[in-house]
């Protein structure tokens, strides 16, 4: 299964590998028509969702990978995508792939999702001292200005 962020970038990846895809638009009858094929039918081993409206509330545990084309912007967001396969009657496995282009924006993201990942643990696990909200802010303009 692939997850991305843009309408577009779902619907000319399905367009193009002949695979179904579940976006914001999909109405909730096909929606579940799309999971019940992917789930069911051994020839429907493709399906591509957009992270926010395929991260939620389904069950695609037939997946064995989970590939990320690009990235949203928060750290939840990819782990609740990542939860659709890995739900209780997973038979095996899943591996996450995370795309990520060697001097882009998408490192900057990554960075920035990790950021936001330690903030995150930082505060669940009473740290809240470790890395604060104005550090984050601080490192991010840094990265965009130098990269400007």
């Amino acid at each position: 299964m692939g997850f991305a962020w843009h309408q577009e970038i779902i619907e000319t990846l399905a367009k193009t590998w002949e695979a179904p895809c579940i976006t914001g638009k999909t109405a909730a009858k096909r929606r579940q028509a799309v999971v019940d094929a992917f789930q069911n039918d051994s020839k429907e081993q493709l399906v591509f969702l957009n992270i926010r409206a395929g991260g939620v509330g389904l069950t695609l545990t037939a997946a064995t990978n989970a590939l990320f084309v690009e990235l949203g912007w928060t750290p939840t967001a990819h782990d609740q995508a990542e939860d659709r396969c890995h739900r209780l009657g997973q038979p095996g496995s899943v591996t996450a792939w995370y795309l990520i282009a060697r001097d882009t924006i998408d490192e900057d993201i990554y960075e920035l999702l990790e950021n936001k990942r330690a903030v995150v643990e930082a505060v669940t696990n009473g740290n809240e001292g470790a890395y604060t909200q104005q550090m984050l802010i601080t490192d991010v303009t840094k990265r965009l200005l130098a990269n400007a």
